[in-house]
């Protein structure tokens, strides 16, 4: 069973492993085949590397895709080396298809299965009747008899018709107490935004230290190209507060916001732009403005800086989706927002119309 680690704490279930991050990606090269150069397997591992906040050292056996065709065999193991580059060598890698055969559409479920077992028994499954070697293919196979090793985490790589390649990170299952979870999780989109972010953390991590909760910041680069994700990476590195969450390309900032909640895990959750137009410095007054009764409080900018087009635009979003709701906020498109933890459940599953939330606007100046 897959289910939320607070749903499986509350039930007392015992967690057999932990899916710690995912990437997916479309090369489309062919109905059957994937590029030759594996740039959709490399994606897909670098992405659930990222998405899981580790790094090539962390992990200690990959359950491959391991079809036993020449051109998947040598295309997963030299992007499985371009991924781990040094590391290559001392991982474990075996294939589940060589006991079962290839199950198709069943195989990426059956594999995550044997994958989530290595990881609990610490023990990685064999690559059975493996007996004359491609010397393209030159990692370590487990050759046909299973090994007991030390798994901390482990990927399972899943490719699909059509180019789709899915990869998904397991680890350890850890044991998440309630009291180690943040208060305030601050959920900040980011595209671009190189050179503001340095400025935007020391702020706010003054303003956090003042606040005085358990807190985490969590923020997702949606795709930026500039030096955005490597700023990220520095901070991460400084910072144990800071998560990181990158995407592929642009998707948008909902997007970008909608995945940052769903790793969010504080009672409340504040979102802010990364631009430095929302001063973080406003958070306390938000979160007063929440003991007051409200469910989501909204900031408004103040004296805003954008081109006079875009206020105009604004300004009439807001009165048009003010008359549609009949909730009048000024400046529906303030990034300065705080949640409940209520509000944002039912934001993700997608509850039926009908809820209501006491909603509070609070001004917001620039800085």
């Amino acid at each position: 069973m897959l289910e939320a680690a607070d749903h499986a704490r509350r039930r007392g279930a015992p967690a057999l492993a932990e899916i710690a991050g995912y990437g997916t990606t479309c090369d489309a090269y062919r109905v059957t085949d994937e590029a030759p150069d594996g740039r959709g397997a490399i994606g897909a591992m670098r992405l659930a590397l990222a998405d899981a906040e580790l790094s090539p050292p962390d992990v200690d056996y990959v359950n491959a895709h391991g079809t036993s065709t020449p051109m998947n065999d040598r295309v997963e193991t030299a992007a499985i080396k371009t991924v781990f580059g040094a590391e290559a060598p001392r991982l474990l890698v075996s294939s589940t298809k060589s006991m079962i055969g290839h199950t198709i559409s069943a195989a990426g479920a059956i594999e995550l299965a044997t994958t989530v077992l290595a990881v609990r028994d610490q023990i990685a499954p064999p690559t059975i009747n493996y007996r004359v070697p491609d010397p393209e293919c030159d990692l370590n196979y487990v050759p046909n008899t299973a090994v007991a090793a030390r798994i901390r985490a482990a990927i399972s790589n899943s490719f699909g018709f059509g180019g789709h390649n899915d990869c998904l990170l397991v680890r350890e299952a850890r044991t998440m107490s309630e009291g180690a979870r943040p208060a305030l999780s601050i959920v900040i989109p980011v595209f671009n935004e190189a050179q503001s972010l340095v400025a935007l953390h020391q702020r706010l991590a003054r303003t956090l230290e003042k606040i005085g909760r358990p807190h985490e910041i969590i923020f997702v680069d949606d795709g930026s190209r500039d030096d955005s994700a490597d700023v990220l990476r520095a901070l991460r590195a400084r910072d144990t507060a800071v998560r990181m969450i990158r995407f592929n390309r642009n998707y948008g900032q909902h997007a970008a916001l909608f995945a940052g909640m769903e790793r969010a895990r504080g009672e409340i959750v504040v979102t802010l732009d990364a631009d430095l137009q929302n001063p973080p410095e406003e958070i306390p007054r938000l979160l007063a403005a929440l003991e007051t009764g409200a469910d989501v409080v909204g900031g408004r900018r103040v004296s805003r800086r954008d081109p006079w087009g875009r206020r105009a635009a604004s300004w009439l979003v807001n009165h048009v989706t003010s008359a549609a709701i009949g909730v009048r906020l000024r400046d529906y498109g303030c990034m300065l927002r705080a949640y409940r933890r209520s509000v944002i459940d039912r934001i993700l599953a997608f509850r039926a119309p009908g809820a209501t939330f006491r909603c509070s606007p609070r001004p917001s100046p620039p800085r």
